[in-house]
């Protein structure tokens, strides 16, 4: 019995085992122009394989089947930092929080919430409540009072209702955590984990892009993914 209450208050807490990397990729990453870094992630497809693989192609790049226009991570901003909180990117078509597409030309479902956001460093979608990865139903922009309803809405992780008609949708956004943050597990999918980041406390890059973070989520400086791709695999890579 107290084994039970033991497995049951470690499942509760989200201190599961890591999960087994799949695929392992990179972005070398500037702040105002200057070279800030690596940052190298490994993916868990094992669990969030459609993730994944959509995050493959975001990173290689791909041909959009709405726009027909090419499209990958390569060039784009990390539009959003808040100190304390987290990075967030891949707003690949329009970089300011508003757009993005997923190889499919579609939001898609949720995979799996196995994986919590329980330190610095997880990798994680961002959405708009269930299976919508991600649509923001904007407010009308008809007085001041809807203009500030529109902007909070285009700022947000979450929102609470899916919007799939007359929404902006992200498909392609992610965000990287600098800290634990419980209050997202069950609402985002976990699909990575930057390498090299101590199970508690953070990595030099992550520093870098927290110093330039801001409470409104606005950075004081430019943050770019100036080369990203994939690296050799190996199933047993530590993280």
């Amino acid at each position: 019995m107290l084994f039970l209450l033991l497995l049951a208050g470690i499942l509760a807490s989200g201190i599961l085992a890591e999960p087994q990397v799949t695929h392992r990729v990179f972005m070398e990453l500037s702040i105002g122009g200057e070279p800030a870094g690596r940052l190298e992630i490994g993916l868990f497809g094992e669990h969030a394989p459609k993730t994944v693989e959509n995050f493959l192609g975001v990173i290689k790049g791909f041909t959009s089947k709405g726009s027909g226009k090419s499209l990958g991570l390569r060039g784009s901003k990390l539009h959003r930092i808040i100190p304390g909180f987290m990075a967030q990117g891949g707003d690949i078509t329009r970089g300011d929080g508003r757009g993005g597409d997923s190889i499919w030309g579609g939001a898609f479902d949720d995979e799996s919430f196995r994986y919590k956001h329980s330190r610095a460093g997880r990798v994680s979608m961002a959405n708009a409540g269930p299976n919508t990865n991600k649509c923001l139903r904007l407010p009308p922009t008809r007085t001041r009072t809807h203009a500030r309803a529109r902007a909070r809405a285009r700022s947000t992780l979450m929102h609470t209702r899916p919007a799939p008609r007359g929404a902006t949708c992200i498909r392609s956004q992610f965000f990287i955590t600098f800290k634990a943050t419980p209050h997202l597990n069950g609402k985002h999918v976990v699909f990575g984990q930057v390498e090299g980041v101590p199970a508690s406390g953070s990595h030099p890059v992550l520093a870098k892009l927290e110093a330039v973070g801001s409470r409104g989520g606005r950075p004081s400086a430019e943050v770019k993914v100036e080369v990203c791709g994939i690296l050799p695999n190996a199933h047993s890579h530590e993280l």
